[in-house]
């Protein structure tokens, strides 16, 4: 599993580039190849399909996604990107649940 130092190393070494045209030339560009290479679309009659063809497409294009978009680094306006293999890690080592907010707005995702 990739290292919190090797992701800060990435994050001091990768493409610079604006937030904007991050935003609106990677992440607007790749949602959209992908969304077409994998036949996603939005059918507002069916908002949450229960398709497992679907389920399948969707997954495989986030993770293509992850991989061919990177992650913006806000603090050194750098893309730090992720290999196939780190994705699938990450996946495979994910907690089971998420824990977010605290005291009365505490909710546990599972």
């Amino acid at each position: 599993m990739i290292s919190v130092i090797e992701i800060c190393r990435r994050a001091h070494t990768g493409t610079k580039m604006d937030q904007e045209g991050f935003d609106l030339d990677v992440v607007y560009g790749n949602a959209r190849k992908l969304c077409e290479k994998y036949g996603i679309e939005y059918a507002p009659e069916n908002p949450v399909p229960s398709d497992d063809d679907l389920a399948d497409r969707v997954y495989q294009a986030a993770v293509d996604f992850v991989v061919q978009t990177g992650v913006y680094c806000t603090d050194t306006s750098r893309i730090i990107k992720l290999t196939r293999r780190e994705v699938s890690d990450a996946v495979a080592n994910a907690p089971g649940r998420c824990i977010m907010g605290e005291g009365k707005d505490r909710y546990v995702w599972t």
